[in-house]
């Protein structure tokens, strides 16, 4: 433990978190302990590296979880993967990727072997082989939601083969090997997407479609789609509504020359205001590449055409082309997906097509055909959040971006989630160590201060200071783990009923009737999980803020909107304001109250949400122009009393303004 060299010190470093506003606690005690000041700086030069990598985004998953072995009570006895590419490649990366993470009812890491090896051959019976990666001498720590990468340096193999040494323990009698991807990067793309997965024994668990064998290698995991930092203003193609799915729809991309394939990729789109991955993917589709722009002699790449394809949710669709010369592609969509608008269901929607020939994307930037497609100025809460142009356009389909992100190059967006896994397990350690330093100081400070009371007046006074704030520092700590139990555990509850929905809605043969009711679960799950961030954000003790708070005004506006006519206004006056938990509480609720009562009973066309965050007050105001109602008759209901009640609490007061049809007028002000 470091002890000060004087009493003197010791007081310093009792009194640094009440010294006065322009002087940082932290810099009180680098004073006596410089190596805080470089752990400080290591941080920041860590966040500031997380900017430039990948995010991690999980919960892209569509319904097919990944590969998992059977069940044994031995957890070393032997167990093998070998996959089949169907032909040599140089190898640059292999890349496990672990199932797990996200929404999902699975912890991160599930099943991922604590002892391993990756070995590469062109030997079918591996009797010759080079091992790329040699995990089995001691457990390697689960990697959580990030993937494991070994590089290839450029070996030419056909066959990969995991070896797991030590299985993954679910408990003392259950331990076992799950995996949700493999992927063997060449030169840029993903040569293992529809391989040959051998199982040593067979001994494998089939649960179709979550988990099966060639789940291993569809190019589909919890990671999602291969990005960038870089946000999207753009969602990519959409097709014009239908209001019955057996409706065809086109989508063709000129190449400019005749050129030999290697693979057509379908990235999903998942708009903004959309809660579910893979939005307007079709349930059956066909791939064709062609010479001629009429497709009169069409070559076939892909046919989904005779029954429903599981949505990928935000995972790529890979359809290899065979070196097969062609200028134009195209892909028809035989059967639309269901979006919830009675007037019209049905819809064909891709945020982008990429043709590969060799490793690059041709194309990138040419130009696109289609039956028909969406096209006009966007809904004005959209407008809100892309206030640069149009959400839907031809020309977005080949703009190199998903609906939220730039994409990436797969071994780039490898490479880089690596990174930012190395660096996130960097920093947790230096934070680690830094609190471990001020708490061991501040603690030794505040003995060597208690024995100097008797001589000196102010260290009673300091001691107490100094107590409050290691209580203030606890509650807060409580308050997190709080927040972090009940997101993971409420979280995990309901990523499970959406699952289950999920799988229950592609089951061939549902009525109509039920396929309404699970749809209505899960927007009821989604709009639970919804609320439950909302509690979750107000029990975070780092959003503070009256930014931040607007910023969560302006989400849950979005979520609970999401299909209405709005306009958000935000006057606001820099710095922010640092706002209390009552404070936050009691506005959020208020706020989502206010707008219950416009989604349950206006009927509104039009709303306008204002918010105002100025010097010493904070105020929103809520306009809508639907059938309104009278204040007297509605005192009992619509919620009236708990938002009045609320501002009074907050100090300040809260009023309506409605008539029978003429729209009501909710302004509720409160002081900071």
């Amino acid at each position: 433990m470091y002890r000060p060299r004087s009493p003197f010190v010791a007081l310093l470093l009792l009194f640094a978190p009440s010294l006065p506003a322009f002087v940082h606690p932290l810099d009180a005690l680098s004073l006596l302990r410089p190596e805080l000041r470089q752990i400080e700086r290591e941080i920041n030069r860590i966040r500031n590296d997380l900017t430039h990598l990948p995010p991690l985004l999980l919960g892209g998953a569509g319904i097919r979880r990944g590969f998992h072995s059977s069940y044994t009570p031995l957890p070393k006895k032997p167990f093998w993967i070998i996959i089949d590419l169907g032909a040599s490649y140089p190898v640059d990366l292999v890349a496990l990727i672990p199932v797990g993470g996200g929404a999902g009812f699975l912890e991160p890491g599930y099943g991922f072997p604590s002892r391993f090896q990756i070995d590469l051959t062109d030997d079918p019976a591996f009797e010759n082989f080079t091992t790329i990666a040699r995990e089995v001498l001691k457990p390697y720590p689960n990697p959580g939601p990030y993937p494991y990468l070994a590089h290839g340096l450029g070996r030419r193999a056909r066959y990969l083969r995991i070896y797991a040494g030590e299985r993954w323990r679910q408990d003392d009698r259950i331990w076992l090997v799950a995996l949700g991807e493999v992927m063997v990067i060449s030169h840029g793309r993903n040569v293992a997407a529809g391989a040959t997965v051998l199982p040593w024994n067979k001994l494998t668990t089939a649960n179709a479609p979550v988990w099966l064998d060639e789940n291993l290698v569809d190019h589909q995991s919890n990671l999602g789609l291969p990005i960038q930092p870089e946000r999207s203003l753009t969602h990519g193609y959409c097709s014009l509504p239908e209001k019955l799915p057996d409706h065809p729809k086109w989508v063709q991309v000129d190449l400019g020359a005749v050129l030999p394939l290697d693979e057509v990729r379908l990235l999903p789109a998942h708009p903004q205001d959309s809660p579910t991955p893979g939005y307007g993917f079709p349930l059956r589709f066909r791939v064709e590449a062609a010479l001629e722009p009429t497709f009169a002699k069409p070559l076939l790449l892909a046919d989904h055409s005779q029954r429903d394809f599981i949505n990928p949710g935000d995972n790529i669709v890979a359809i290899p082309a065979r070196r097969l010369p062609a200028r134009y592609v195209r892909v028809t969509a035989t059967k639309l997906y269901g979006i919830h608008d009675p007037r019209a269901r049905y819809l064909f929607a891709l945020a982008e097509l990429e043709v590969l020939s060799g490793n690059h994307n041709l194309a990138r930037g040419r130009p696109v055909q289609a039956l028909d497609f969406l096209s006009g100025p966007p809904l004005p809460h959209i407008a809100g959040m892309f206030p640069k142009g149009p959400t839907w356009a031809l020309s977005y389909l080949v703009d190199g971006f998903s609906s939220q992100h730039r994409l990436a190059p797969l071994d780039q967006w490898l490479l880089g989630l690596a990174r930012r896994a190395q660096l996130e397990q960097a920093g947790q350690h230096l934070e680690t160590r830094r609190a471990a330093i001020i708490d061991e100081t501040q603690t030794f400070a505040a003995i060597v201060a208690g024995s100097l009371a008797l001589l000196l007046a102010g260290g009673l006074a300091g001691s107490l200071l100094f107590s409050r704030r290691k209580r203030e520092q606890q509650l807060r700590e409580l308050r997190e783990r709080l927040a972090r139990d009940l997101h993971d555990e409420i979280g995990s509850s309901l990523g499970s009923i959406r699952l289950t929905t999920q799988v229950a809605q592609t089951t061939e043969g549902t009525p109509e009737p039920v396929l309404a009711d699970l749809r209505e679960i899960e927007a009821t799950t989604v709009a639970t999980a919804g609320s439950m961030r909302d509690i979750v954000w107000l029990l975070d003790a780092h959003r503070i803020d009256s930014r931040e708070l607007i910023t969560q005004l302006r989400e849950v506006t979005r979520r609970l909107l999401a299909g209405h006519h709005f306009d958000i206004v935000v006057h606001e006056q820099a710095p922010p304001q640092e706002l209390n938990l009552e404070f936050r509480r009691n506005v959020l609720f208020a706020f989502k109250e206010a707008l219950h009562n416009v989604v349950r009973h206006a009927e509104a066309t039009s709303i306008r949400v204002e918010i105002t965050a100025h010097r010493g007050a904070f105020s929103f105001r809520i306009d809508d122009n639907g059938r309104g109602f009278s204040p007297a008759s509605a005192a009992q209901g619509h919620g009236l009393n708990n938002i009045r009640q609320r501002a009074e609490r907050l100090g300040g007061a809260a009023c309506f303004a409605s008539a029978a049809g003429r729209g009501t007028t909710v302004d509720f002000r409160a002081p900071v």
